[in-house]
């Protein structure tokens, strides 16, 4: 008897837990399988389409509308958490995306310019939601067995891309067919710029300076290493005289000083390291007019 006993307590239970949620099998030509709390609100939904819809949220949600697997949360942030935990190096929290031509029984190879996937982010504007950036990711060259090359492209519209990393590392600035390392197809700016009235060092966030008070100035340089390896400042003088000091031991093409002390004389240096075959450490001036 005590044993009969236990089983009908266990079933009891169980039968308790079903009853705190509605599952509603729907699913035909048009239905959907449903369930939901106990108070109807619904919490996962798979429709005719094959569609899965998990977390409910309000019905005009954007998520309502068509995607294969859509994750909603009303009253606070959503999101998806994957957590990998390994000693292996090579273990990691991953999303894989995946495209091949053809059909599920017939995979073709894809080809050049095709779309492999992209993600998109989307803001209501107070009648629905309209895409505002998404990176997309395409087929950038011939596909050979073992090697896919592929681009990414940067868009705040949909109309052209802001930034784009091609297949062989080139990078284009609102051009999308770059022809050099880098390649920006508008103005560009670069900082930092600094006015001086006495000595300064300069670091790793300048790029122009400029002296402008009366007598000697002192700039200094950073130590020329492999970690600001081609690193460009530019020096300009006003009225004073601007003497410019590497590092001990370090010259700008050869000089232990190089001072500019005529009015409005520049010099644009760069850092050259290199450890093989030879052992250089200096500045060189690259342009300018001293």
């Amino acid at each position: 008897m005590k044993q009969l006993f236990t089983i009908i307590i266990i079933i009891g239970t169980f039968a308790n837990k079903i009853q705190a949620q509605d599952i509603i099998n729907t699913l035909g030509a048009n239905g959907s399988f449903l369930v939901n709390k106990n108070d109807g609100t619904n919490y996962l939904k798979i429709d005719s389409f094959g569609r899965f819809n998990l977390g409910g949220g309000p019905g005009s949600s954007y998520i309502n509308g068509g995607r294969d697997l859509n994750l909603v949360k009303e009253g606070s942030s959503s999101g998806i958490t994957l957590t990998a935990i390994s000693n292996g190096a090579n273990s990691r929290a991953r999303i894989d995306f995946a495209k091949a031509n053809g059909t599920i029984g017939s995979l073709s190879t894809l080809v050049d310019n095709d779309e492999v996937s992209y993600l998109s982010f989307y803001g209501h504007d107070g009648s629905g939601y309209n895409l505002g950036a998404y990176l997309g990711v395409s087929v950038d060259g011939n596909v050979t067995p073992g090697n896919i090359p592929m681009q990414f492209d940067f868009f705040t519209n949909d109309i052209s891309s802001r930034l784009t990393i091609k297949e062989d590392g080139k990078v284009g600035i609102s051009t999308n067919t770059p022809t050099s390392t880098m390649e920006v197809s508008g103005s560009l700016s670069l900082s930092n710029f600094v006015t001086i009235a006495n000595s300064y060092t300069m670091g790793d966030s300048d790029y122009t300076l400029i002296g402008v008070n009366t007598g000697t100035l002192t700039v200094n340089l950073p130590e020329v290493t492999s970690a600001i390896n081609g690193r460009i400042y530019v020096i300009k003088r006003r009225s004073d005289t601007i003497d410019i000091s590497p590092f001990t031991g370090q010259s700008i093409d050869g000089l232990t000083t190089f001072t500019l002390d005529e009015a409005n004389e520049f010099v644009v240096i760069q850092a050259i390291y290199q450890d093989a075959p030879l052992q250089v450490a200096t500045w060189v001036a690259i342009g300018g007019k001293y």
